[in-house]
């Protein structure tokens, strides 16, 4: 049920954020992910009054700092990949979250990927691949984006995906590996999330061009605006409800 769930609601968010980007020309990626991750903390908010889940502190210590840092850069530049390339260049280059997943792992926690697993991860990625080539160009602004959405910060010492960070350290923290009791899924969110808010800010006047205030607003605009951010909290929910109860190659390969 987690899987369907996250499947459709990650196709649904690529198409309209596409849509955002190409169709009202809305070109302020990160202030966009920043608007998701408003709309996620007041819905989760709404969800803990309604009595699904009760509010947890989150402690402190490396896994969840760094955590919370990932959350909120991941995202934010993974839609600006996405606003500065086609879909098929943004898919393959998500493809080289599932390597860098498995060498994390291993590196970091002595996890290894079998070879029979290891061989059905080459082709699920050789088949994803080849079936993003018919809609594949490439623009410089646009790579360098998708290199960036591939790089961690510097605080993990080391040039792993951003997005296999992200995947790996919430599905540990939320099972309860990085110390602690596991957590269910909307009290992760609701602890981590404003947190990654406030990393998210600080990336807007460095990554955003200048223009917002003068943005033209619609009625059509702000509806599709308010379907992204709608799709942003489902999309969230469900990859959370994965990585916690799977693995994050588990939600890796469901989002190729």
């Amino acid at each position: 049920v987690y899987l369907s769930f996250n499947f459709a609601a990650a196709v649904c968010i690529v198409l309209i954020n596409k849509a955002v980007f190409s169709r009202i020309n809305f070109g302020f990626s990160t202030t966009l992910t920043l608007a998701h991750y408003v709309l996620n903390i007041a819905g989760l908010e709404a969800l803990r009054l309604c009595g699904a889940f009760e509010l947890r502190p989150l402690p402190l210590n490396t896994s969840t700092a760094v955590l919370t840092v990932v959350v909120g850069a991941a995202p934010a530049i993974n839609n600006l990949a996405l606003k500065l390339n086609d879909v098929g260049f943004y898919t393959t280059c998500k493809l080289l979250v599932t390597p860098c997943i498995v060498v994390l792992e291993l590196a970091l926690f002595s996890k290894r990927v079998s070879l029979v697993r290891g061989l059905c991860l080459a082709g699920v990625c050789a088949g994803v691949g080849a079936a993003s080539v018919s809609d594949f160009s490439l623009n410089l602004p646009g790579l360098l984006a998708s290199l960036g959405w591939a790089r961690l910060a510097a605080a993990l010492a080391a040039r792993v995906p951003i997005a296999a960070a992200y995947k790996v350290l919430w599905s540990r923290v939320a099972k309860g590996e990085a110390g602690g009791e596991p957590w269910h899924t909307l009290a992760l969110m609701r602890a981590v999330l404003p947190w990654s808010t406030l990393v998210i800010g600080a990336m807007v006047p460095l990554v955003d061009p200048p223009g917002l205030l003068q943005y033209e607003w619609t009625v059509e605009r702000a509806a599709l605006l308010g379907a992204s951010s709608a799709g942003a909290f489902l999309v969230n929910w469900s990859g959370f409800l994965v990585m916690g109860a799977c693995s994050a190659l588990t939600h890796t390969i469901l989002g190729q």
